[in-house]
């Protein structure tokens, strides 16, 4: 197989079985994969997101991000952190709530099962040059497409 379509097909299979095992954790609060991943972002950025950071962020659209925080907001999961509250909706920045972090908290310990399983046969130092260079294969791709 050459390399584009081997590294296009692998990839697309890795995002697939990802997006299930990440939607099948989220069921059990009625959510999916995508409220994770906004949820990841989130957590990751102190002072919040704006709903063009979690777009950003998540590779969606901004209407579906309106769709997502309503959504997180409902299951007490997100709230508005006021220190960044001007009134202007868009500038508007998300943060967890402690409901939202311990959710986050129980979903990301299921998965340490999960990664253990996935790692099988694999070391860490094998892993962690996977990551490395899958991080600079996105680096390459996202310059590529800074290029468009």
């Amino acid at each position: 197989m050459e390399r584009f379509t081997a590294f296009t097909v692998i990839l697309s299979s890795v995002e697939r079985n990802l997006h299930k095992l990440k939607s099948e954790k989220m069921s059990a609060y009625g959510l999916r994969a995508t409220h994770l991943t906004c949820m990841i972002h989130i957590e990751i950025s102190p002072d919040g997101l704006t709903p063009t950071e979690i777009a950003q962020a998540c590779s969606i659209d901004k209407a579906f991000v309106s769709r997502i925080t309503a959504d997180l907001i409902a299951h007490d999961f997100i709230k508005i952190n006021e220190k960044f509250n001007d009134g202007r909706k868009y500038r508007q920045k998300y943060i967890l709530t402690d409901k939202g972090f311990n959710v986050l908290k129980e979903v990301k310990e299921s998965f340490d099962s999960i990664m253990e399983n996935i790692q099988e046969n694999i070391t860490d130092y094998e892993m962690r040059c996977f990551l490395k260079v899958l991080h600079t294969v996105n680096d390459n791709i996202s310059k590529e497409v800074s290029k468009i």
